[in-house]
């Protein structure tokens, strides 16, 4: 079974979800449930998991209510402490806090913190963010707020300009979300695109190695975001594409999957659609999966044998039809063509 990652969506770290409420002589900080989305490694959703967390009611222990002020995106304070989404920050002080740039952290005349953690060793004066959620001070590098064990500081940088790409390198290691590449080359390490790097001996794919047919990675060539060529193949999501012709071969725009043809074929991915006519082959609507040619309609690379070529129609993202039947991902559902 593939290993699910979990990631916190973007906006669940950039906007604030609850409120802190004053009943009686308590304060309560009242957490929403929030969003979460459930990645397989391939980067596809699993449907299965559990992608939202539950609501929370948290009681402030000790809360001093006549100085008690709520700030924002989640963090309050009195006299004696500050609190973030109702946790106490150990040994804040309150006079000397403030929120950072990104508000996961914060930091007063000593320490930084990310949410509620106080993070140890650290030094506020020199504390900067680099990037890529990465952050650093004079003694450590931080991702999340987790110290990464023996990273230098001087040496260390972010690989991609692209703030949610998550790849940095040292002099001595490579990092992907703060965590080690096994066997990566850090002089060599380059940021292809998506979440894609390589060195001068592999492809990585977050942060592991693939399994692909590219012999020498320094020969690589950027087509685009999807598609890379060395001196003799082309290749998508740097799997290779099985016979292409190099000198013919372009890109079919597509908004949401990659299609491509030479003089002899159309390509799915790194998949040859059989039988399809690159001279006349087209994207359908919006580029879910549905395309046809002179002869047939396709879904990925299925020919649908039973749509008829002159009445089909793609209704929304995996939705079609034709005069006889109606089609979901590809296959006939037993749906009525009329009602739609």
């Amino acid at each position: 079974m593939r290993n699910i990652i979990i990631f916190i969506l973007i906006f669940s770290f950039t906007c604030f979800a609850g409120e802190y409420l004053k009943e009686g002589k308590s304060i309560y900080y009242m957490k929403d449930g929030q969003m979460v989305s459930c990645y397989f490694e391939d980067g596809t959703v699993d449907p299965a998991a559990d992608c939202y967390s539950k609501p929370s009611k948290i009681l402030l222990d000790n809360v001093d209510l006549d100085t008690f002020k709520s700030l924002n995106l989640g963090y309050a304070k009195d006299k004696n402490s500050v609190y973030y989404e109702g946790l106490r920050l150990d040994d804040s002080d309150p006079d000397t806090f403030k929120i950072m740039d990104r508000y996961l952290y914060s930091k007063d005349k000593n320490y930084v913190y990310f949410t509620n953690i106080k993070l140890d060793n650290s030094n506020s004066d020199t504390f900067v963010f680099l990037g890529s959620d990465y952050a650093k001070d004079k003694n450590n590098i931080y991702w999340h707020g987790a110290k990464l064990e023996n990273a230098d500081t001087k040496s260390f940088e972010i690989l991609s300009a692209d703030p949610w790409k998550y790849h940095a390198r040292d002099k001595n290691s490579v990092y992907f979300a703060g965590n080690k590449i096994l066997g990566s080359d850090a002089k060599t390490a380059e940021y292809l695109s998506g979440y894609f790097m390589k060195d001068k001996n592999n492809i990585y794919y977050l942060g592991k190695k693939m399994e692909t047919e590219i012999k020498n990675t320094a020969d690589l060539v950027k087509i685009d975001d999807t598609y890379y060529k060395d001196k003799n193949n082309i290749y998508c999501y740097f799997k290779k594409i099985q016979d292409v012709d190099p000198a013919t071969f372009e890109i079919i725009k597509s908004p949401h999957h990659p299609y491509s043809r030479d003089k002899n074929n159309v390509y799915y991915y790194e998949h040859t659609i059989t039988g399809a006519n690159p001279e006349t082959f087209v994207i359908l609507d919006e580029g879910y999966g549905y395309a046809k040619d002179s002869k047939s309609i396709y879904y990925g690379t299925k020919s649908l044998k039973e749509a008829d070529l002159n009445t089909f129609k793609v209704i929304n993202m995996n939705t079609a039809k034709d005069k006889n039947n109606v089609y979901r991902d590809g296959e006939i559902s037993g749906e009525n063509p009329s009602k739609f």
